[in-house]
């Protein structure tokens, strides 16, 4: 096992209690600036809360995925990446769902920790899928087609009008039983594949500059975000 903690203060602890065990690799170091291992492993973890996207991120998008990874985190949070038993899905669990299942396994009381915390925490797995249902050459075209549809207008319509024209738009409607006048989040993952499908068949119909590049410039945008409220804090 290898147990990675920036806290110099709980690393030392961990040092004295857990420095004689074989089995254990302990690493000061911020998790988020360490490289994956490149051979096969998994992930267990209670997520510092404000850094839960950033783990999942380096987790699930990296080059060397875990096979799975058990993660305590906000229960509030849960939704972002669930798509078993949802109605609604958020960009985050629609780009997860080609890749990766995920599980919510129980919730955890605020009772349960020490100091406690505001709010009550969930355990919740992601399992890699044997064989991604997007391929390496279409995660590109994923990404960035799933992006415009949530950031590119109120209504699905709307988003992807810059993509189809008016009667591509309602055949993939009628093909994949899609309302045209309904939220993006309420497009189901499969059908984002399916649509992706569509345009990566189709490349010379359909205007694919209009949305190329759209996951790097929303990745950027939020990552000035985060700049900013740092550098204010």
């Amino acid at each position: 096992m290898v147990a990675y903690e920036i806290d110099p203060l709980v690393f030392r602890d961990l040092k004295r209690r857990l420095g004689d065990w074989t089995n254990v690799t302990l690493v000061q170091a911020d998790f988020l600036r360490c490289s994956l291992p490149n051979e096969p492993y998994s992930v267990c973890a209670s997520l510092p809360f404000n850094i839960t996207a950033d783990v999942v991120a380096k987790l699930t998008t990296g080059v060397d995925p875990p096979n799975d990874a058990y993660l305590v985190i906000q229960r509030e949070a849960v939704r972002r990446f669930m798509v078993s038993g949802q109605r609604r899905f958020t960009l985050i669990s629609c780009l997860l769902y080609p890749r990766w299942k995920v599980h919510l396994l129980g919730h955890i009381p605020a009772t349960a920790f020490r100091p406690q915390p505001a709010v009550s925490a969930a355990l919740i797995h992601f399992r890699l899928r044997p064989q991604s249902l997007v391929t390496a050459r279409d995660q590109a075209l994923f990404r960035d087609l799933v992006t415009q549809g949530f950031v590119g207008g109120s209504s699905v319509g709307d988003a992807l009008r810059p993509v189809f024209t008016s009667r591509q738009l309602r055949r993939i409607a009628k093909d994949l039983k899609l309302k045209l006048d309904g939220v993006p989040s309420a497009v189901r993952p499969a059908q984002w594949v399916a649509l992706m499908r569509f345009v990566a068949e189709h490349p010379q119909e359909v205007k694919l500059a209009s949305i190329a590049g759209a996951f790097a410039r929303l990745e950027n945008r939020h990552r000035r975000l985060r700049k900013s409220h740092r550098t204010r804090r």
